[in-house]
């Protein structure tokens, strides 16, 4: 807790580049889900597995392996940002219309 007045200053150095990493997995996972022709909810599933298991396993080694708090600095922020972009992402996805292949194939 000797960092939570930090907070705001640590968003402003790493913020972006989280928020854009996390995008990035999100749309990619999903994005090379869909050509590799899986079907819909295991697209869904492997981008939000990609967008979410990045910060917990970057604060677990950085915490426990490194045992540096400095370093998990980066890795709190992402996982505060891929809580909100991803509930956003889920969202987004359960809006997406089924396409009559995906309906049939139920």
């Amino acid at each position: 807790m000797k960092n939570s007045g930090n907070v705001v200053g640590y968003f402003t150095q790493v913020g972006l580049a989280a928020l854009v990493l996390n995008l990035c997995c999100l749309f990619m996972g999903y994005g090379i889900a869909r050509l590799a022709k899986l079907n819909d909810a295991q697209s869904k599933a492997i981008s939000i597995e990609v967008g979410f298991q990045n910060g917990t396993l970057a604060m677990m080694i950085a915490l426990t392996l490194l045992n540096n708090v400095d370093m998990a600095i980066a890795a709190t922020c992402y996982s505060i940002i891929m809580f909100m972009t991803g509930a956003l992402f889920a969202k987004l996805l359960s809006r997406k219309r089924v396409m009559p292949m995906q309906a049939e194939a139920n």
